[in-house]
């Protein structure tokens, strides 16, 4: 049955990759937790939330990468796929270097609001984005193209250099810097490896994009997975500013854990998207993997609230035991987290505008409720919650009347 239902069968390829993908980057980050001071180990986290907001537009620009691959695809136009790879490979060489020159630029600001030590990791941070933004536009048309077995073995591949490297930087004395120049080695690694599935593709001759519609569809990808982003990171960030570092150190080993919930149920909506756009039963795909996503997460979420204690200390170890009474709860945000993005990514796939309002309206909330309320890490990961069912509550209502408009219109 898995076989013959395109969905099941790409899910199942691209979750067993990204599980092993996860394990990994759970890895790095438990062994990061045990090598560094919990000090040490809250500004690797604020500098990797940083990374990943710096990240924002490519995480519009995959959205449009892998629409636009699956349709060229379809209309077996693979030169356009070439064209499409070219072109923003060259436009994201320009993105990095420029951001990297704003974070040169920001060093002292950034060191001051997020209270680091040191400017030197900010610096390794500012030029691991050119091969990471490669790396993702590379693996982004190799999605699109529907080959998840590829990217899952590059992803695995490096997600093991990251995992090396920063071992041996870390003892070596690198501390905090050492670990994010880790990021820019496995980011080379990716990048590199990435022609070798797209090798049949470079051999197309390059034909003529349209590229108005082409960013038409970016700005309306551009802030979906703007808001999404702002969502999973904002809180580390907030934390980092409002909280004692020790405080900082702890929600960030509690991220750790905690996100392993979205990671387990986030490779379902990435499978999604391609075929959602090339189906027409695509509520019947949405509901599959809605499904499948809560069945995915409901175990480890459960294991979060009946053992807490025994999970943080076999993960990252007895000195995070101050946070095994709000472990649960942080888990069901990302519960709630996982749906929300997988509503977004299906309105994205079918080009609807509306939805970023919802997230819009929760950026905002999050903001302006973790800066007023932030005596306790408690107290913020309930605010989280709040703002999540909202967005949810909000973006659930929409696809309701989306279905019903769409079955008026048909009668």
């Amino acid at each position: 049955m898995i076989k013959k239902d395109a969905f099941l069968a790409n899910s199942f390829i691209f979750f067993a990759g990204s599980f092993i993908v996860g394990l990994g980057n759970y890895l790095f980050q438990f062994l990061m937790a045990r090598m560094l001071t919990i000090e040490d180990y809250g500004e690797l986290q604020s500098l990797i939330a940083v990374f990943s907001i710096f990240g924002i537009p490519l995480a519009a620009l995959g959205a449009v990468l892998m629409r636009n691959t699956a349709g060229f695809k379809e209309e077996k136009n693979l030169g356009k796929a070439k064209a499409l790879f070219s072109y923003f490979s060259k436009t994201v060489v320009i993105i990095s270097i420029v951001l990297c020159l704003i974070l040169l630029v920001l060093n002292k600001n950034i060191l001051g609001f997020l209270n680091l030590s040191s400017g030197f990791p900010v610096i390794i941070l500012g030029i691991s984005l050119m091969p990471a933004f490669l790396s993702f536009i590379s693996k982004n048309i190799i999605q699109g193209l529907e080959k998840f077995k590829a990217v899952s073995v590059i992803s695995i591949i490096e997600t093991g250099f990251k995992i090396i490297a920063a071992i041996l930087l870390v003892t070596a004395g690198f501390r905090v810097g050492g670990a994010m120049l880790a990021f820019f080695i496995s980011g080379v690694i990716s990048y590199l490896i990435s022609f070798i599935p797209l090798s049949f593709l470079l051999k197309e001759k390059e034909q003529k994009i349209e590229t108005k519609e082409i960013f038409q569809y970016f700005l309306l990808a551009l802030l979906g997975t703007s808001f999404l982003n702002l969502l999973f990171n904002l809180d580390i960030v907030l934390v980092k500013h409002f909280l004692p570092s020790f405080s900082a150190g702890e929600y960030g080993g509690l991220a750790l854990i905690g996100r392993i919930i979205f990671f387990l149920g986030g490779p379902v909506a990435i499978v999604m998207f391609p075929i959602v756009f090339r189906n027409r039963t695509k509520s019947a795909v949405f509901i599959k993997a809605l499904l499948f996503t809560l069945v995915i997460e409901a175990l480890p979420l459960l294991a979060y609230f009946l053992f807490p204690g025994f999970i943080i200390k076999l993960l990252i170890g007895e000195e995070f035991l101050g946070i095994k009474g709000v472990l649960g709860y942080f888990g069901l945000a990302m519960l709630s987290y996982s749906l929300i993005n997988l509503f977004s990514q299906y309105f994205l796939s079918l080009g609807e505008k509306m939805f970023s309002f919802f997230l819009l309206g929760g950026v905002l909330l999050e903001i302006i409720l973790i800066s007023l309320w932030h005596q306790s890490i408690f107290q913020i990961v309930g605010t989280i919650n709040l703002i999540n069912i909202l967005i949810l509550t909000g973006l659930a209502s929409h696809y309701y009347f989306l279905k019903k408009r769409n079955s008026w219109t048909k009668n």
